[in-house]
């Protein structure tokens, strides 16, 4: 008979990082140039298109910060899941990391 346990238990330690991965593609999607045209954000003036341009910016550099790092994310995720558990909070804070450095760099230019 064979034992399966071992590969179960790896399974499950890939879906830690997977479940990151759909917040991640709808923030990079909403940031795409092609969407904001669509929505009609590129060609608003003032303040108010200012403002939308920039947020659909970072929302795009948010989801590319999960994208960019992924291997790590994976090697986070993998270590956690193969230790029950113990520390998801370390995968969140890496997660949090990324975005956290990338908004912060995008936004640079417009402060």
């Amino acid at each position: 008979m064979i034992k399966l346990g071992g590969m179960q238990k790896v399974g499950r330690a890939l879906l830690v990082p997977i479940a990151v991965m759909p917040a991640a593609a709808l923030l990079l999607r909403l940031g795409s140039p092609d969407i904001v045209a669509k929505l009609g954000i590129a060609g608003m003036h003032g303040m108010a298109g200012e403002t939308l341009r920039t947020l659909f910016s970072v929302m795009g550099a948010a989801g590319g910060a999960i994208f960019n790092n992924l291997p790590m994310l994976f090697a986070v995720g993998v270590a956690i899941g193969l230790a029950d558990g113990a520390g998801v909070s370390a995968l969140a804070a890496v997660i949090g990391y990324f975005i956290l450095t990338t908004v912060f760099t995008n936004m640079t230019p417009f402060l």
